[in-house]
C-alpha cells in the first residue's frame, strides 16, 4: 500500500489499550476449555447490502453492545455513504497504477467522524509501514482482555486481507483468534495470532459528544464537501471525489480505447480491477444514502426534510442506475458476473463512460439539495 496511506493509518494510533476495561454489560460470553468466544456476533459475507467492510464489521462488533449502531447509520454519521473517490497513484506511461484503497472506509478521517458521531471512541492501532508482517503479537494481551470483558474489535484478519472482519474470540489459550472474516467458508476463520493484520479497533467507550441533532447536520456538511471538494484529503491529496472522481474515472476508462495512450496488458488489468471493485461500493453506498436520508428528514423535520427527501430521490435514482448494471450484468464486471477482462470490450466500457456521466447528474442535484437542507437548518457546508 502507498506511503500516504500508511502515514495516515498510522496516525490513528491512539493511547494504549492497557488500562482497566469495564466489562460489557449485554455480552454474552462463552468459555470452553481453552476456547472464549462472544456469541451472536454476526457472519460477515459480501452481497448482504453491507460492502463496507469498515462500516459492516464495526456494525458487527457493536451490535452486541449496550449501543449498537447500524450499518446505515455508520455509512451516513461517517460520510461514507455520500462519498464516491478515484485514486490513479502512478501516471507513468507503463507503470500506471490505479490504488485499490480508492473505495475502503477504515481512513483518519472517516474513523474520526465515526467516532465523533456516534459516540464510541475506539482503541485504534495501525502499523501499515509493516504491511506485510506488522507483529500484532504484542497487542494480543489487550485484544484477549478485551474478549473477555465483551468486547469483539473490528480489524484486518491477515496482511494478505485487508477487508476489515471482527476478532469474536480466540482458542487454544489465546494462540488463535476467531475471525468473523468477508471470506470465510463458514462463518469464522483462524487466525494465528502472529498472522494478524496491520489494524485494530477495538470499541472501548460509549460517550457522546454531540447530540444526534447536531451530529446529523455535521455529517451533511461533509457530505456536501464531498461533492465539491475536488480532490483531498488535505489540500493536496491525491484521491478525486464527487464529480471530480467520476470524471477522471471516466478519463482513465478512456485510455483503454485510446492506441497513444498505450496501456500495458498489467495496467489494463489494474484499471479493470479498480473499475468494478469501487463500482461495486460505491453502489452500496447510494443505497446507503438513501435509507440514511429517509430517516435522517425525519429526524430533523421542518423544511430541511422536503429538501433531504429530494436528496435522497436524486440518490434513489442513481442507486437504481448502479443496481441496472449489476442486475443486467452488462458493465463493471465483477466476479458476481462470472465475466472476465477479456469480456471488457469498447462497447461496454463506453456504457461504463455513459453510467458515469448520469451519475455526475444525479450527484450534483443531490449535493444541491443538501446544501438546501443545510441553509433550512440555519447552518451552511464547509
Amino acid at each position: 500500500m502507498n506511503r500516504l496511506i500508511i502515514v495516515m493509518v498510522v496516525a490513528l494510533l491512539a493511547a494504549g489499550c492497557s488500562q482497566a476495561i469495564k466489562e460489557n454489560p449485554v455480552a454474552k460470553i462463552k468459555r470452553d476449555g481453552g476456547k472464549v468466544w462472544i456469541e451472536d456476533v454476526p457472519e460477515l459475507r459480501w452481497g448482504a447490502d453491507r460492502e463496507c467492510t469498515y462500516a459492516g464489521a464495526l456494525a458487527a462488533a457493536l451490535s452486541v453492545t449496550a449501543h449498537p449502531v447500524s450499518y446505515d447509520d455508520i455509512m451516513g454519521l461517517s460520510g461514507l455513504a455520500f462519498r464516491v473517490r478515484w485514486w490513479i497513484c502512478a501516471t507513468e506511461p507503463g507503470k500506471r497504477q490505479w490504488c485499490p484503497s480508492t473505495p475502503v472506509g477504515e481512513f483518519p478521517e472517516e474513523v474520526v467522524a465515526t467516532q465523533a458521531r456516534t459516540g464510541w471512541h475506539l482503541f485504534t492501532v495501525g502499523r501499515m509501514d509493516r504491511e506485510k508482517n506488522p507483529h500484532m503479537e504484542d497487542l494480543a494481551p489487550d485484544i484477549r482482555v478485551a474478549i473477555d470483558a465483551g468486547w469483539p474489535a473490528a480489524a484486518y484478519p491477515t496482511p494478505a486481507n485487508l477487508n476489515v472482519g471482527v476478532i469474536y474470540g480466540y482458542q487454544d489459550g489465546g494462540k488463535t483468534w476467531l475471525v468473523r472474516d468477508y471470506f470465510a467458508q463458514d462463518g469464522t476463520t483462524l487466525v494465528p495470532i502472529e498472522k494478524l493484520g496491520p489494524m485494530v479497533l477495538v470499541p472501548r467507550e460509549f460517550k457522546p459528544t454531540l447530540p444526534r441533532r447536531q451530529a446529523l447536520i455535521e455529517c451533511l456538511k461533509m457530505a456536501a464537501a464531498h461533492g465539491s471538494r475536488g480532490k483531498g484529503p488535505g489540500e493536496k491529496g491525491p484521491y478525486f471525489y464527487g464529480k471530480a472522481a467520476l470524471e477522471q474515472w471516466s478519463r482513465d476508462i478512456g485510455l483503454a480505447d485510446d492506441p497513444a495512450a498505450g496501456l500495458t496488458p498489467k495496467e489494463r488489468e489494474g484499471l479493470f480491477f479498480l473499475g468494478w471493485w469501487n463500482f461495486s461500493q460505491w453502489a452500496d453506498a447510494r443505497a446507503a444514502a438513501v435509507r440514511f436520508l429517509a430517516r435522517a428528514g425525519e429526524e430533523l423535520g421542518g423544511d430541511a426534510r422536503a429538501a433531504l427527501k429530494r436528496a435522497a430521490d436524486q440518490y434513489r435514482q442513481e442507486a437504481e442506475l448502479l443496481a441496472s448494471c449489476i442486475g443486467r450484468q452488462d458493465a463493471f464486471f465483477g466476479p458476481w458476473t462470472g465475466k472476465k477482462i477479456e469480456d471488457w470490450t469498447p462497447e461496454v466500457r463506453k456504457r461504463e463512460r455513459e453510467i458515469l456521466a448520469q451519475a455526475v447528474r444525479f450527484e450534483t442535484a443531490a449535493v444541491a439539495e443538501i446544501q438546501k437542507a443545510l441553509q433550512e437548518l440555519g447552518t451552511q457546508s464547509r
